[in-house]
C-alpha cells in the first residue's frame, strides 16, 4: 500500500511540470512540459515571421497569456488540432507536419505553385556519395589522433542576454568542469556522464572529437555550409556535417521532440586551428529557434594535457 501511494505520488508530481497545471486556459496543450512552453512558442513564432504579441494580449509590460481576444490565438489551437491528427498516426520528429511545412516564416500560405513549372526531368542527376565509414575516417584523420589528453579553453561567450568568460575542461572520456565568470560573479560547475541532457550537449560541444559512426546514421546529401560544400550525415536525433574538402565537422543539429512540435538546435564550428597535432575550432555559435538564445563562443587559447 505505502509504495501504490508512493508511485502515485510520483506520478502527481511529475503531472504537475505540464502546462494545464502550471498555466490557465490550457486548450490544446495538455501534456507540454512546463520548461518547453516557451521554447516551443518560439519554434511557432518563427514559423510563422510573428512575435508573441501576434496571439497573446500585452497591456503595457505584463503579458496576459490566458486571454483569448485576439482572433489569431483562436485560429492558432484549430492549427494545433490538424496539426496533430495529421501526425497521430506517427509522429516522427524531423518529418513531422508542423506550422513551418505550409508557413515557411509567413502568415500567408501559398495556395498554387509557382509559375513556371519545374521540370523533374530536367533535374541533375544526385552527386555519388561516400558512405558513413569512409566520411568518419576522414573526419578523424583531419581532427589528429591523439585526443586522450585533457583539453582547455579559455573563451568569451557573446549572447543578447550579456556576455562571460569561460573555462572548458574536457578530460576525456566523460569529465567536464565549467568556470563562467559573469558581472564579476565566477561559478564553477562539474559535468559527468550522469548530468542532464541538456547540460551535456552543452560541454559536448567542446569535445576534440564530437561525433561518432552509428548504425542508424545516413548520408543524405550535399549542402553549402558557409560557402562550401559538406556532406549530411543524418541521425534519428539530427545531422552531423562534414567539410566535404577538409574533413572537417562544421555543423551538428539536434531535434528535441515535444507533444507541440519538435524543437530544432544547431551548432556551427569555424576557424579551426592546429594546437599541438589536434584541430579545434576558435568560433563556435549555437543557435535555437529564439533569437535571444544565439550565442557566440570566440577561442581565446587552447591548452592540452592537465590543467
Amino acid at each position: 500500500m505505502k509504495r501504490l501511494i508512493v508511485l502515485c505520488l510520483f506520478a502527481l508530481a511529475a503531472r504537475a511540470d505540464t502546462v494545464e497545471h502550471t498555466r490557465k486556459n490550457i486548450q490544446v496543450l495538455q501534456g507540454l512540459q512546463e520548461d518547453d512552453l516557451f521554447p516551443a512558442m518560439n519554434v511557432v513564432a518563427q514559423s510563422l515571421g510573428v512575435h508573441c504579441d501576434y496571439c497573446h494580449v500585452k497591456h503595457d509590460k505584463t503579458w496576459v497569456w490566458e486571454s483569448d481576444e485576439k482572433r489569431p490565438k483562436l485560429i492558432a489551437r484549430d492549427m494545433i488540432r490538424m496539426m496533430r491528427t495529421i501526425d497521430s498516426a506517427s509522429f516522427s520528429g524531423r518529418d513531422a507536419v508542423t506550422c513551418y511545412s505550409c508557413h515557411h516564416g509567413s502568415t500567408t500560405v501559398a495556395a498554387v505553385p509557382p509559375l513556371p513549372p519545374i521540370d523533374p526531368t530536367l533535374a541533375p542527376p544526385p552527386p555519388t556519395l561516400p558512405d558513413v565509414d569512409t566520411i568518419f575516417r576522414h573526419y578523424f584523420t583531419a581532427v589528429g589522433a591523439n585526443t586522450a589528453q585533457p583539453v582547455t579553453f579559455d573563451l568569451n561567450v557573446e549572447r543578447p542576454a550579456g556576455n562571460a568568460r569561460t573555462r572548458v575542461t574536457v578530460a576525456p572520456p566523460d569529465q567536464y568542469e565549467l568556470v563562467i565568470t559573469r558581472e564579476g560573479k565566477t561559478t564553477t560547475q562539474n559535468v559527468n556522464a550522469a548530468s542532464s541532457a541538456q547540460l551535456l550537449r552543452i560541454v559536448h560541444i567542446y569535445d576534440v572529437v564530437k561525433a561518432q559512426p552509428a548504425a542508424e546514421m545516413n548520408v543524405t546529401g550535399i549542402e553549402k555550409i558557409g560557402g562550401r560544400d559538406a556532406y549530411v550525415v543524418a541521425h534519428p536525433g539530427g545531422a552531423d556535417y562534414f567539410d566535404v574538402e577538409s574533413g572537417l565537422l562544421v555543423r551538428t543539429t539536434h531535434v528535441t521532440n515535444t507533444s507541440l512540435v519538435p524543437m530544432p538546435d544547431q551548432v556551427d564550428y569555424e576557424d579551426y586551428r592546429d594546437v599541438d597535432g589536434i584541430r579545434v575550432p576558435f568560433r563556435i555559435r549555437t543557435t535555437t529557434a529564439a533569437p535571444f538564445d544565439t550565442a557566440t563562443r570566440i577561442v581565446t587559447a587552447v591548452k592540452r594535457g592537465a590543467p
